[in-house]
C-alpha cells in the first residue's frame, strides 16, 4: 500500500511539473529502488538493459523527481522522501477531510451542466493573461456568438479553449444577477468537442442536441439547435476546426461532405441567441471571415507564440545556455511549444543539448513544425516510424499490446518499450498510464506522410506500406473506424479516383494489384488483401469473381458487401467481420465478461465475442421465434423461451441443450431464474406464469391469469421471496413464492407493461411499456417513485450491476442511460434503425448490449458511450406482395430497405426501387398501374414511377414506422397506418395529408379500402377495427372481438364481409353493415399476419406464425387445405390476378427470404423466387482463422465449402 501511495505522490509531482507522468521503465526501477533492489536486480526483473536503467532512466528520473518535489531525490534518498510527503498528505487530508484544490475541475453551480469530452488536463498551463482577458470581454461584455480562435499547429490553441472555458465557468459562479456589475447570465451548458476524427455535421448535431436538451431531443437540426442557443445561455467549443477544411491552394474551403458546417456557423454568426460558440483552427473558415468584425459579434484572435509558454516547454528537456540564449531559441521559433519541443530533441542529439553550438550554426532547415517533424522522421528507426504509423491509424489511446499485435513480424517486449520510451523523449508521442498517443499536429502529419506513400504505391504498383499497415481496423471501436475510413481509406481512394479518372481504369488497376499480391509468396503478405477489399468497398468497386485464394486477409469489413462468385479458399482470415445470418434480434443477456449471447426471429441463439465482436457459437434447437434469454446465477446455463412454445435449457460449457420443457399453449415471452438457480419462471401469450424445476423440468405450478392477452415479463427478487410479472392489462403484479398468491398489484401504466426488472438491492421495481414510459416503484407501499420518458415503446429496461444507472430500449430506435438517484437522463445512444426490443449489461457494468429488429446488436462501451461493435444481420423477406394486372408481373416489399418487381415467367428480380433507409413493410399498386406506393420504419411512403423506377416523391408526416398503405379504388388518394396510432390519408398528386384519423389506442398496422372505396377499415393490436367515413373522417362503426389484437385485414371483393387476423390464432369474418361477427376460421397454432381472397371470393388464404398457410371456406370456416413449405413466419400473401377453373396461383412471401408460388388446386409449390444471397458462390474452401459458427454463416448466406 505504502507503494502505491508513493507513486501516487511521485506521480502527481511530476505530472504537475513536467506535464508528463512517470514511463514504465521509470517506474520499474522506482518499484525496485523501493523494494531495495540493485539496479542489476531491477534489470533482471523488468527485462530492461542494466545500462539502459543505470545510465539513462535512473539520472533522468532522479532530476525529474528532484524538481518535482522541490528537494535532493537520488536512489538512496527516494524512499525517505516520498514517505515523507505521504505522511504530510494524510496530515493535510486530516485537518480538511473531504476538500481539496483541482484547477481542472472548477467549481461550479449545481445547475450547470458541463461535457468536457476529450478535453486535456491542463494544470500545467500558463501565461496568456491578457489573450484570456479580451476573450472573456468579447464573450461577457461584447456578447459575442462566434469567436475563433486561429494559430499554425502546437502554438496552444487547445489548451487556450480549455482554460478560456474554465474561466468562464468560474466567472459565472462569481457573479450574480442582483450585482451592479452582472453583464450577461452565467453559461448553463458547456459542451467542449474535437473534431480530429472529422465527425459529419448531423453527427456532431445530434450530440449537441441531445446534451443541450438534457438527452431528450434525438432528433437533430440546426433549427433545434438554435432553439436552444436562445432559449438558453449555452458555451459551446469546437476543437480542430482544420480536420474538416480543404488544405493547399483550396484552403478555408470544407472537404466533400463537410459544407453543412458553414450553415452552422453562418447560422450562429447571423441568428441573434445568447449562446456563443469557441472554435480553434489553423485556418479561418469563409464565415468568419466574412462575418467578423470589432463592432459584430463574430470575432477572430491569433494565437501567436508566449514567451512564458515556449519557457515551460524547454525548461525539462535539460538543455545548456544562458537566458539570453534561451530567449534566442524561443524567438527563432516563434515561442512555438511544439516546435520547441521537437528542436530540443534535435539540440540534444546534434550538439549534446548546447543551445548556442545550435544556434552559431544558423540552421534554418529546421523551421516550421513540419520541417521539423520530417527531421524527426527520418532520424527515426524502422520499428519508431512503425509505432509512429500505427498510432495515427489508431487515432485514440493505445497499449503496447496492441501496438505488438498491429505490428505482425516478431518485436521483443524490450525493443518496443525503448522505442516508445525513444519517442516520448522526442515529444512525438504522448504517454498516459501504459497507453500512448499523438498530438493532432503530428497525427496529421503522420497521416499525410502515410496516405501519400501509399497513394504513390498504388499507383506505381510498388506495395510496401500498402502490405505493413491496416488503413482501417476491425477492433477499433465503431466511431474510430469510420474516421479511419474518411481520413485515411478515403483519403487514398479519392486521389486515386482524381489519377485515373475513370471508374473502369481504376477498377482494372486495382485488379491488377490483386494479382501481383499471388506474385508473392505464399502467405508473405499482411495487410495488403484486407486494404484492397477495404478500399474497393469504399469505392463502390465490385469484386465479383475476384481471386483471393492462398491470401491473408486481415481487418476485412465484408459485412454488408455483396461478394458472389469470389474466391477465398485456402485462405487465412484474421480480424475480419462479415455480414450475419441474424434475424432481427429479440433478446440480448451476458454469458460473462467475454461473451454476450444474442436470440432471433430465426430461431437461434448465437454467441459472441465482446473483444472483437467474433462469433462463436450458433445453437439451435427452436423452430420459431427466440423472445427471451436468462442465464443462470451461476453462469453454467442459459434458458431461452421461444414462439414454439418451448424453453430450452442449455449448457454453456458444452453448448448443448440439455432439457427442453413444454407446457405452454402459446409464445413465451419471458423467463427469470430464482436467485438460488433451482427454479426457473416463465410466462406466456397463453395468460399464464409456470414455475419450472431445473433438476426435473418439472412444472411446478401455473398462475393464470385470465382475460390479460399476454403476460410479457416476469422478474424474481434478490431474495427469492417475491416474484414480479407484468402484461397486457396494464398492470404489475408482485406474488409470493411460497404461498404463490398475488400479494400486490401496481397500476400507472395506461397501456401494455412488457418489461419489468428488481434493483440489485430489490428495493426498486423498473417497469416500461407501450405507453413510452419508465416507471421506478416502491413495491412495498406501491408508490411510483419517478416516471421517465421515451418517444415511443419502451420494452426492455436493466439495471447496472451497481445499481446507479438504468439502460432502457425502445421503439424510438434509442437506447438511453438514466441516473436512478434523479431520473436524469445522462446519454441517448443512437445507431439503430429499428425497434429496440432488449438490453443488457455486462457482468462488469463496462459494455451495454442492445438488439433490435434492424437485424443487428450493438456493444456499447458504457465509459465512452460510443458503439464498440455492430453485429449486423441479413434478411430479405417480403413482407407485403401485389401482382400486376396481367400477372406477369409480382412487386414485393422487403427488409434489405428495397421494393422489388419480378418477372414471374423467367422467375428473375427485374428491377430494385432503392431509397428507404430500413425495413420496407408495405407497397401497393395504384388502379392504373402508374405509380407504386411504398411505406416502411423510415416513417416515410415513397411514390414511383412503375415503369422507370424513379421516386416521383416523398410523403412526410407520419411520426413512426408506416406499417401499410391501400389505395383509394380508381382514385389517386392513398391511406397509410402508423406505429404512431394514426391513419392518413393523403393526396398522391400534391404530397397533402388531406386528413388524419385518431381513435385507435394502439399503433395501426393494418388498412383497407371497401370495393367501391366508400369506408376505409383499420385495425390495432388494441383490439379493434374502425370503419372510418373517409370524406368526414368520423369513426362509423367499431368492431371487436374479446381481447384478441387485429393484425391484418382483407376486404372481401363484393364488399359484404370483412376478415381480420387475430393474435388469437383465430380469422374472423365480420358483416360491417351490422357489426357483427358472422363466423370464426380456427387452426392456426400462432399469430396471423397475412390475409387475401381469392379474385371470385370463394377462398380465403390466411398466414401464419406457424408458418404454414390455411385456405379456408368462408361459409362454413371450414380448413380447405393446408399449404407448407415455408421455414419461418408467413408475412404476405398474394392471389393471382386470373383464375381459371383448371388452375388458380397463390404467391406467399416468408421470413425465410423465400417467395413462394402454390398451385392451389394441387397444394404444391410450383416455383420458388429468391433474390442472391450476399455470398452467393462464395468459394471457402480450405479457409483458415474462421470459427466453425462463422463458416456456417457464410454458407447460409450462399458460400460453397
Amino acid at each position: 500500500m505504502e507503494f502505491n501511495q508513493a507513486l501516487e505522490i511521485a506521480n502527481e509531482a511530476v505530472l504537475v511539473r513536467h506535464d508528463k507522468s512517470l514511463s514504465e521503465p521509470e517506474t520499474a526501477l522506482l518499484n525496485g529502488v523501493w523494494h531495495g533492489q540493485t539496479y542489476q536486480e531491477i534489470s533482471v526483473a523488468s527485462g530492461y538493459s542494466f545500462t539502459y536503467l543505470s545510465r539513462d532512466v535512473g539520472p533522468k528520473l532522479w532530476k525529474r523527481l528532484s524538481q518535482a518535489l522541490g528537494e535532493n531525490v537520488n536512489k538512496g534518498n527516494v524512499q525517505s522522501v516520498l514517505m515523507r510527503h505521504i505522511h504530510r498528505q494524510q496530515e493535510r487530508q486530516s485537518v480538511k477531510e473531504g476538500q481539496r484544490e483541482d484547477i481542472e475541475k472548477p467549481i461550479v453551480s449545481s445547475s450547470t451542466h458541463i461535457d468536457w469530452g476529450e478535453a486535456p488536463d491542463i494544470r500545467s498551463f500558463c501565461g496568456r493573461a491578457d489573450k484570456i482577458a479580451t476573450l472573456q470581454h468579447w464573450i461577457q461584455v461584447d456578447r459575442c456568438r462566434l469567436v475563433a480562435l486561429l494559430g499554425i499547429g502546437g502554438i496552444g490553441k487547445t489548451f487556450l479553449s480549455v482554460k478560456l472555458a474554465q474561466e468562464l465557468i468560474q466567472l459565472g459562479c462569481q457573479t450574480k444577477p442582483e450585482e451592479p456589475n452582472f453583464l450577461h447570465p452565467p453559461f448553463q451548458y458547456i459542451i467542449w468537442r474535437s473534431l480530429r476524427n472529422a465527425p459529419l455535421l448531423n453527427v456532431l448535431l445530434t450530440d449537441l442536441v441531445l446534451f443541450l436538451s438534457n438527452q431528450q431531443e434525438s432528433n437533430a437540426s440546426l433549427a433545434q439547435l438554435g432553439h436552444y442557443l436562445s432559449t438558453q445561455r449555452c458555451l459551446i467549443v469546437l476543437d480542430n476546426l482544420e480536420a474538416i477544411l480543404q488544405s493547399g491552394d483550396r484552403a478555408r474551403r470544407y472537404r466533400p461532405g463537410y459544407e453543412p458546417y458553414g450553415e452552422l456557423f453562418q447560422m450562429i454568426g447571423e441568428t441573434p441567441h445568447q449562446s456563443c460558440l469557441i472554435v480553434t483552427s489553423r485556418e479561418k473558415p469563409v464565415e468568419v471571415a466574412t462575418l467578423e468584425g470589432m463592432e459584430f459579434p463574430v470575432r477572430a484572435m491569433l494565437v501567436d507564440g508566449c514567451i512564458d509558454v515556449a519557457y515551460a516547454a524547454i525548461a525539462t528537456r535539460g538543455l545548456i545556455g544562458t537566458t539570453e540564449h534561451k530567449q534566442q531559441l524561443c524567438q527563432r521559433y516563434d515561442n512555438n511549444p511544439l516546435a520547441l519541443q521537437l528542436v530540443a530533441t534535435l539540440i540534444q542529439d546534434l550538439f549534446d543539448g548546447d543551445i548556442q553550438a545550435f544556434l552559431s550554426h544558423e540552421i534554418v532547415l529546421f523551421k516550421g513544425a513540419k520541417n521539423l517533424l520530417d527531421q524527426q522522421f527520418s532520424r527515426l528507426s524502422s520499428l519508431e516510424q512503425s509505432i509512429m504509423y500505427w498510432l495515427a491509424i489508431n487515432r485514440e489511446w493505445t497499449t503496447m499490446g496492441e501496438l505488438s499485435e498491429d505490428i505482425i513480424s516478431s518485436t521483443r517486449r524490450s525493443n518496443l518499450l525503448e522505442a516508445l520510451e525513444s519517442l516520448y523523449g522526442r515529444s512525438l508521442i504522448e504517454a498516459r498510464a501504459g497507453q500512448y498517443t499523438q498530438q493532432p499536429v503530428v497525427m496529421e502529419y503522420v497521416c499525410d506522410r502515410l496516405i501519400e506513400n501509399i497513394t504513390t504505391e498504388l499507383i506505381t504498383q510498388e506495395i510496401s506500406d500498402f502490405d505493413q499497415f491496416a488503413l482501417t481496423k476491425t477492433t477499433v471501436s465503431e466511431y474510430v473506424c469510420e474516421s479511419q475510413f474518411r481520413l485515411i481509406l478515403g483519403a487514398i481512394g479519392d486521389r486515386l479516383q482524381m489519377f485515373f479518372n475513370s471508374s473502369t481504369r481504376l477498377h482494372d488497376h486495382l485488379y491488377q494489384i490483386l494479382l501481383s499480391l499471388h506474385q508473392k509468396p505464399v502467405m508473405v503478405t499482411s495487410y495488403a488483401a484486407g486494404n484492397l477489399i477495404n478500399l474497393c468497398r469504399y469505392l463502390h468497386i465490385e469484386m465479383d469473381e475476384w481471386d483471393f485464394s492462398n491470401l491473408q486477409i486481415r481487418h476485412a469489413h465484408l459485412q454488408g458487401l455483396i461478394l458472389r462468385q469470389i474466391d477465398f479458399h485456402n485462405a487465412y482470415f484474421a480480424h475480419s467481420t462479415f455480414t450475419e445470418t441474424l434475424g432481427s434480434v429479440l433478446a440480448v443477456t451476458f454469458m460473462n465478461d467475454a461473451l454476450v449471447a444474442t436470440s432471433d426471429t430465426n430461431g437461434k441463439i448465437h454467441l459472441w465475442q465482446i473483444a472483437n465482436g467474433q462469433l462463436m457459437a450458433t445453437l439451435s434447437e427452436h423452430s420459431n421465434w427466440i423472445w427471451a434469454l436468462a442465464q443462470s446465477p451461476d453462469q453454467k446455463m442459459l434458458a431461452s423461451g421461444s414462439a414454439d412454445q418451448t424453453i430450452c435449457l442449455w449448457n454453456v460449457q458444452t453448448k448443448e441443450c440439455t432439457k427442453v420443457l413444454q407446457g405452454h399453449r402459446s409464445w413465451v415471452f419471458g423467463l427469470a431464474w430464482s436467485p438460488d438457480g433451482k427454479k426457473l419462471a416463465s410466462c406466456s401469450q397463453d395468460e399464464t406464469i409456470k414455475i419450472w424445476d431445473i433438476q426435473s423440468g418439472e412444472c411446478l405450478q401455473t398462475l393464470p391469469i385470465a382475460n390479460i392477452g399476454m403476460v410479457w415479463s416476469v422478474a424474481w427478487h434478490p431474495s427469492g421471496h417475491l416474484l414480479a410479472s407484468s402484461g397486457n392489462d396494464r398492470l404489475i403484479r408482485v406474488w409470493n413464492t411460497q404461498t404463490w398468491q398475488c400479494l400486490k398489484q401496481l397500476q400507472g401504466h395506461e397501456n401494455w407493461v412488457v418489461s419489468v426488472k428488481w434493483h440489485p438491492t430489490g428495493e426498486i421495481l423498473a417497469s416500461s411499456g407501450y405507453d413510452y414510459t419508465i416507471k421506478l416503484w416502491n413495491v412495498e407501499t406501491g408508490e411510483c417513485l419517478n416516471t421517465l420518458k421515451h418517444d415511443s415503446n419502451v420494452c426492455s429496461v436493466a439495471w447496472s450491476p451497481d445499481g446507479k444507472k438504468l439502460a432502457s430500449g425502445s421503439h424510438d430506435q434509442t437506447t438511453r442511460l438514466w441516473e436512478v438517484s434523479t431520473g436524469k437522463c445522462l446519454k441517448t445512444l443512437k445507431g439503430h434503425l429499428n425497434w429496440i426490443w432488449s438490453v443488457a449489461w455486462s457482468p462488469n457494468g463496462k459494455v451495454l448490449a442492445s438488439g433490435s429488429h434492424d437485424q443487428t446488436a450493438k456493444l456499447w462501451d458504457v465509459g465512452t458511450e460510443q458503439c464498440l461493435y455492430t453485429l449486423q444481420g441479413y434478411s430479405n423477406c417480403a413482407w407485403a406482395m401485389v401482382w400486376s394486372r396481367d400477372g406477369n408481373q409480382l412487386v414485393s416489399s422487403s427488409t434489405d430497405c428495397t421494393v422489388k418487381i419480378w418477372d414471374v415467367p423467367l422467375g428473375r428480380c427485374l428491377t430494385v426501387l432503392k431509397g428507404h433507409t430500413s425495413w420496407v413493410w408495405c407497397v401497393a399498386w395504384s388502379s392504373d398501374e402508374q405509380i407504386l406506393a411504398s411505406g416502411g420504419v423510415d416513417q416515410t411512403i415513397r411514390l414511383w414511377n412503375a415503369a422507370t423506377g424513379q421516386c416521383l416523391r416523398v410523403l412526410q408526416g407520419h411520426r413512426s414506422a408506416v406499417w401499410c398503405v391501400a389505395w383509394q379504388p380508381n382514385t389517386r388518394s392513398l391511406a397509410s397506418v402508423s406505429h404512431d396510432q394514426t391513419v392518413k390519408l393523403w393526396d398522391t398528386d400534391t404530397g397533402e395529408c388531406l386528413r388524419t384519423f385518431h381513435g385507435h389506442t394502439h399503433f395501426v398496422n393494418g388498412v383497407t379500402w371497401s370495393p367501391d372505396g366508400q369506408i376505409l377499415a383499420s385495425s390495432s393490436p388494441d383490439c379493434t377495427i374502425r370503419l372510418w367515413n373517409p370524406n368526414t373522417g368520423d369513426c362509423l362503426k367499431v368492431l371487436q372481438a374479446n381481447h384478441a389484437a387485429v393484425y391484418p385485414l382483407s376486404w372481401h371483393p363484393n364488399g359484404h364481409l370483412l376478415a381480420g387476423g387475430y393474435y388469437d390464432n383465430v380469422v374472423r369474418l365480420w358483416e360491417p353493415a351490422s357489426g357483427e361477427c358472422l363466423q370464426e376460421c380456427k387452426g392456426h397454432h400462432s399469430n396471423i399476419y397475412s390475409l387475401a381472397w381469392s379474385p371470385d371470393g370463394e377462398i380465403l388464404a390466411s398466414g401464419s406464425a406457424d408458418k404454414t398457410i390455411k385456405l379456408w371456406n368462408p361459409s362454413t370456416g371450414a380448413c380447405l387445405q393446408t399449404l407448407e413449405g415455408h421455414d419461418n413466419w408467413v408475412q404476405s400473401l398474394a392471389w393471382h390476378p386470373a383464375r381459371t377453373p383448371n388452375r388458380a396461383i397463390l404467391a406467399s412471401g416468408g421470413d425465410d427470404n423465400q417467395i413462394r408460388l402454390w398451385d392451389v388446386k394441387t397444394g404444391t409449390c410450383v416455383k420458388v423466387l429468391r433474390a442472391d444471397r450476399p455470398y452467393e458462390g462464395m468459394n471457402i474452401t480450405g479457409v483458415q482463422g474462421l470459427t466453425e459458427a462463422q463458416k456456417a454463416t457464410l454458407i447460409a448466406l450462399g458460400a460453397l465449402a
